[in-house]
């Protein structure tokens, strides 16, 4: 009994192990062999490594939530692939030498020169940040979830309905970011391409999404969520993909605010946006993901909730 009391309290601890090993692990990587945008993905394998497991064991097979998992996680790499192929050459800015990266993707028509790095990272963070929530929502904070309970008539319950205070922060953002741009001297377009893009990405799913799933999400585990992908991104983005020049962000497609802090090259500035990003992508990720299970509860609520012995 001793024996497993203890087991379950370094088990309660894992949290912490798994942090400190993908934001570790990458440095070290570094320290033997500099890391290239190829092999810093080990900020993103290393995570999905650790909880992919952990996940399937308190899910069961073809349950609502690995739907969820795989419907959210292909949603979530379509948009990050139509960002950089659509949006990309107004937006990044990417190293133009020929042994920057594995290989370089054209496409002509859009005027897209996108290295094939960029497709690898939008199909794997979000499934680490995706498997984070997920599992700190069934292990680390299960007490904090909110079960879903069928009740009459709960299959044709809406779950889409309209948040006029979504909207209306979304909108007062929007035109913010319109007043803000006008004084961006290297402007070119007439909307900041970046931030229209964000306040889509976080506004657009909440508008529509965040009056009915605000009492099915995990807020700590949310809260947990964001911290993590703050942190990977302080690390990876600030500390070494934008000083190497991995990737960047093209002033004229930016609102025109600088963190001055984290611009070690004048010629590659580190905007405000890709610090909302770290914050706008895990709310709409979070969003999908709890629209999706709660489409599949509703779809069969009669099917009985998979428990894992431990939590029961």
């Amino acid at each position: 009994m001793p024996t497993t009391s203890r087991l379950e309290r370094v088990r309660d601890l894992d949290w912490l192990a798994l942090f400190i090993a993908s934001w570790v692990v990458p440095f070290i990587l570094d320290d033997f062999h500099r890391l290239t945008y190829f092999t810093s993905l080990a900020f993103w394998l290393v995570p999905t490594l650790l909880l992919l497991p952990r996940f399937l064991a308190y899910t069961d097979s073809g349950g609502r939530r690995r739907s969820a998992m795989l419907i959210t996680t292909g949603a979530i790499v379509a948009m990050g692939v139509l960002l950089d192929v659509v949006f990309g050459h107004v937006i990044l800015q990417f190293d133009e030498s020929s042994a920057a990266y594995l290989a370089v993707i054209t496409v002509p028509a859009l005027g897209a020169r996108v290295p094939v790095e960029e497709f690898l990272f939008y199909a794997m963070a979000p499934i680490a940040t995706l498997l984070l929530y997920g599992w700190a929502s069934e292990y680390w904070m299960a007490r904090y979830t909110p079960r879903f309970v069928p009740r009459a008539g709960s299959v044709h319950e809406r779950i889409i309905q309209i948040s006029p205070a979504a909207l209306l922060v979304g909108v007062i953002l929007m035109l913010a970011g319109l007043a803000i741009y006008q004084r961006n001297p290297a402007r070119d377009a007439m909307v900041p391409g970046y931030f229209t893009f964000l306040i889509a990405l976080a506004f657009v799913p909440a508008v529509f999404l965040f009056s009915v799933l605000r009492t099915y999400v995990n807020w700590r585990a949310f809260g947990v969520t964001a911290l993590y992908l703050l942190v990977t991104s302080m690390a990876w983005e600030t500390t070494l993909a934008v000083p190497r020049h991995w990737w960047g962000y093209k002033p004229s497609g930016m609102l025109g605010i600088w963190v001055q802090a984290w611009t070690a090259d004048p010629a590659w500035p580190f905007p405000l946006e890709a610090v909302l990003v770290w914050f706008a992508s895990p709310f709409a990720m979070v969003l999908t993901y709890e629209f999706v299970k709660l489409k599949k509860y509703l779809a069969d609520p009669a099917k009985a909730t998979y428990m894992h012995p431990s939590l029961r």
